[in-house]
């Protein structure tokens, strides 16, 4: 699957979030935020991820950038193949897409739903969401951040969220153990947003 099959080109996505992360290059704090998004994306492709700091040349950024946008478009799924995995009609998933609860993202003139926020059985022909509380989660998304992103901060082990026994989780891993959608909302406002101040009218929500 390429971004052309669904109508994207692919130098024009790659330029648009060069462009994005130019335009944050006035803007000291959320410069520092997509610098440090990106560097999540890289921890990504490293077989034995390194530390969440370092420079990036312009190479990486490009490097990352591209690979982004082709990955997270193979990583979706549409809304028929949601509905078939979830046992309902396409328009069941298209009005929780509406209704925000369930997160899209836009291509070409298609929805695509991010696969982190379904969890598979081992045969992979049904699946479900992986919170009740999706709502808080589709929330703390603002829509103009580039899905690798969020995909980064929901499969990435987040230090600050609570453990289940040893180990850190990811905040995908923290929800399907069973734990609230409310610090992972707040880890996703504190990393896409830089700021909590949607914080307490997302946490009402639930």
């Amino acid at each position: 699957m390429s971004l052309k099959a669904f109508g994207i080109d692919p130098v024009d996505t790659v330029n648009d979030l060069s462009s994005i992360l130019e335009a944050l290059s006035v803007n000291s704090l959320g410069l520092k935020k997509a610098h440090h998004l990106l560097l999540l994306e890289r921890l990504t492709m490293e077989e034995r991820p390194s530390r969440l700091n370092g420079h990036l040349e312009a190479d990486d950024i490009r490097e990352i950038l591209a690979r982004m946008s082709f990955l997270d478009v193979g990583m979706s799924l549409t809304p028929n193949e949601v509905a078939s995995l979830l046992g309902c009609s396409t328009r069941v998933v298209l009005d929780d897409i509406e209704w925000g609860r369930l997160h899209a993202i836009r291509a070409a003139d298609r929805y695509l739903l991010p696969s982190w926020q379904f969890e598979f059985t081992s045969d992979g022909r049904s699946a479900k969401v992986i919170t009740q509380q999706m709502e808080m989660i589709v929330a703390a998304i603002p829509p103009e951040i580039p899905a690798a992103f969020t995909r980064a901060i929901m499969t990435l082990d987040d230090p600050t969220l609570p453990r289940r026994g040893k180990d850190h989780l990811s905040p995908r891993d923290f929800l399907l153990s069973g734990g609230s959608a409310r610090p992972v909302a707040a880890t996703l406002l504190r990393y896409l947003e830089g700021s909590s101040e949607r914080l307490f009218e997302i946490w009402n929500m639930a």
